[in-house]
């Protein structure tokens, strides 16, 4: 019974110390954070040293002013200057960054600190052993709620710290004034960690938030696009298509039915995808699409391949969009029909995807300019495949239109390595 209890308590201990140390979330989310808060921290860490540095030119010149000019009074401020200058140095050059960006911050914040720590201890303690020590005080209160460090370093920053600031006060200072800014540097350092847990907290909330919001974003975009593929319309034309087939080739018929199915289940799959797939895998979808509408259109829609480069990924839904709006609004639009050409190449380190139709074309150099149709599906296929290219792929896309001349939309996808 005692024993159960106990190890209720122990439970109960390490969940709280868990929650206190992942700051209330579970560690994966902590982890997942750690590089954009360690990121964030070294600007703010950069934009310190940058205000620091006039300020600690200031207090030079004023104490030369006024106590002459001497080592003591320039060597410590310029070495604190220069180690400043050198942070930032360190801050925007690619230094470190083998370690991870984590360590990095780590290493330069905690230099920094270490720093501001001995000078404080030195002009508080050292230089005025009877005082009271009220800068350093401020100084524990200040560097963690400055700093974006997680409870467990900031706690262990803070206890170093208390401990040699006790070894050298015990050392310099009568026991009354010794008892009174220990007790003052336990309350410091309590205020201190506290402040700091409760600044990352709220980052790391704002962090949470914004993944959230972004997880729904991408779960919306990947439903419009699926929605986007499979309209009433597309499916009444093809099963209506399939229907006739029936009666007159059955064979034809059969294999058009298995390939519409496959073409569903694709668009169905994307809602769950968020990783890059091969092109081949995306021509494979495309060239399913086609063979549906050519069954519509017949001989007025032509569709030309000119595949040079299929070794890199792209993301999913990618091509088939801007060929079915090709067909739709360009080739299938015209009268008489058209043809769609569809060409993949390499180029250096991009690997260049161009849709090409000689429809009736509109005047737009962009896709922000293409006019809506009735459907509004135009605009908002397009823009969703722009932002699926940049976010996902880091590449761009290019549309350019003529009227009377056709439409030609270039999709460009770096190297995987760039």
């Amino acid at each position: 019974m005692i024993l159960s209890k106990m190890n209720n308590r122990g439970t109960k201990i390490r969940t709280y110390i868990s929650h206190w140390r992942n700051l209330g979330y579970d560690n994966e989310k902590r982890l997942k954070h750690a590089p954009t808060i360690a990121r964030d921290n070294l600007k703010l860490l950069e934009n310190c040293c940058i205000w620091l540095i006039p300020v600690i030119a200031f207090i030079m010149i004023v104490r030369c002013a006024y106590w002459g000019i001497s080592v003591a009074n320039i060597l410590p401020f310029m070495l604190l200057i220069v180690e400043f200058l050198v942070m930032i140095i360190l801050v925007r050059e690619d230094v470190l960054l083998k370690r991870g960006i984590i360590k990095k911050n780590r290493i330069l914040t905690r230099t920094v600190i270490f720093t501001l720590y001995l000078v404080t201890l030195y002009y508080d303690v050292v230089r005025l052993p009877e005082e009271r020590n009220v800068l350093l005080c401020v100084f524990l209160v200040t560097y963690g709620t400055v700093f974006d460090i997680y409870p467990e370093n900031n706690l262990k920053i803070a206890i170093g710290m208390f401990l040699l600031t006790g070894i050298l006060e015990y050392n310099l200072e009568s026991y009354p004034v010794f008892r009174y800014n220990m007790l003052n540097n336990v309350i410091a350092i309590l205020i201190g960690c506290f402040v700091s847990w409760n600044k990352v907290k709220n980052k790391m909330e704002v962090l949470v938030r914004e993944e959230y919001k972004k997880e729904l974003q991408e779960k919306e975009s990947q439903i419009s696009i699926m929605m986007s593929q499979v309209q009433p319309h597309f499916l009444y034309n093809t099963l209506s298509t399939i229907r006739i087939l029936c009666g007159i080739d059955v064979k034809k018929a059969q294999d058009s039915l298995l390939n519409f199915t496959e073409y569903i289940r694709e668009n169905l799959d994307v809602l769950g995808s968020t990783e890059m797939i091969p092109v081949t895998q995306e021509l494979g979808h495309v060239k399913r699409y086609v063979n549906l509408e050519q069954m519509r259109y017949g001989e007025k829609l032509q569709v030309e391949y000119d595949v040079q480069d299929v070794e890199f990924l792209i993301p999913p839904l990618t091509i088939q969009p801007v060929m079915e709006n090709a067909i739709k609004y360009g080739a299938g639009d015209k009268r008489g029909g058209g043809t769609v050409k569809l060409m993949i190449r390499k180029e250096g380190h991009m690997n260049v995807i161009v849709v090409e139709d000689d429809g009736n074309g509109i005047d737009a150099s962009s896709i922000e300019e293409i006019p809506l149709k009735d459907d509004g599906r135009t605009h908002i296929g397009l823009k969703n495949v722009k932002e699926r290219v940049e976010k996902m792929a880091d590449g761009k896309l290019d549309f350019y239109s003529r009227k009377g001349c056709g439409t030609i939309v270039t999709i460009y996808i770096p190297d995987e390595k760039d």
